[in-house]
């Protein structure tokens, strides 16, 4: 029997970057979504050209960056782009990262994102630091992947939170987050320990189907204001 083809990748919704591109081997190439006024994404953009998009940033700039190749470095100088003075963290409008590639360790503690904030599909290689952010719209986390440990402590999620059907490889820490409204965690895979230590959940909290390696879920202190759903959940031995 003969083995059944290569899937064939799906074409992003956004127009992409394409380099690399490879007609036999990756006919997509870069799924970074165009930066305004050019056809490459941030990653590839031309240093000049890149220092100027940068340049155009201040705080609470929205940010687009789908489906781009982020390293540490290039990151940062987001980051350092929509810093706010006055605070010394880094406020974005709309954020936009859904299908990015996270390629190192990344730090967005102490941001705040006044807009919604797309992470859908994200990948993260290394460890994901979002301590103490603020969001005050919906954040989606759906489908994302967190390959090294992450951390959300006393992180607020002041609007619904969306964690359906992600995958958390190592240590994820909730401890002392704040959910205003609805946090969903259904089909969310824990293969490393869970924090939820004096997590609080001020309406509903669903975690239906979500996965748990076995004895490594800690949940003391936790409160829920709304309804909690924990049907089907799956502990693995």
């Amino acid at each position: 029997m003969s083995a059944p083809p290569t899937p064939v990748p799906l074409t992003p919704g956004w127009p992409h970057c394409g380099h690399g591109a490879d007609p036999a081997h990756d006919p997509i190439g870069c799924r970074g979504v165009h930066t305004p006024g050019s056809t490459a994404c941030l990653a590839h953009l031309a240093d000049a050209d890149r220092a100027a998009h940068l340049a155009g940033l201040t705080s609470g700039s929205d940010v687009d960056l789908r489906g781009t190749p982020l390293t540490r470095s290039l990151l940062n100088q987001v980051l350092d782009a929509v810093r706010d003075p006055a605070t010394g963290n880094p406020h974005f409008g709309s954020a936009y990262f859904a299908e990015a590639t996270f390629r190192e360790n990344v730090r967005f503690n102490g941001a705040r994102f006044t807009g919604p904030a797309w992470f859908h599909g994200a990948r993260f290689t290394g460890q994901a630091r979002f301590r103490e952010v603020q969001f005050h719209d919906a954040v989606w986390f759906t489908e994302a992947q967190f390959s090294k440990s992450v951390w959300f402590s006393g992180t607020r999620f002041m609007k619904d939170a969306w964690f359906d059907g992600t995958r958390f490889v190592e240590d994820a820490a909730f401890d002392m987050a704040q959910f205003t409204e609805d946090a969903h965690f259904d089909r969310a895979e824990f293969s490393g320990p869970a924090g939820f230590r004096e997590t609080r959940f001020s309406e509903n909290a669903w975690f239906s189907e979500a996965e748990f390696a076995v004895n490594t879920a800690t949940a003391c202190g936790v409160t829920v204001g709304g309804v909690a759903r924990w049907s089907d959940c799956v502990t693995n031995r």
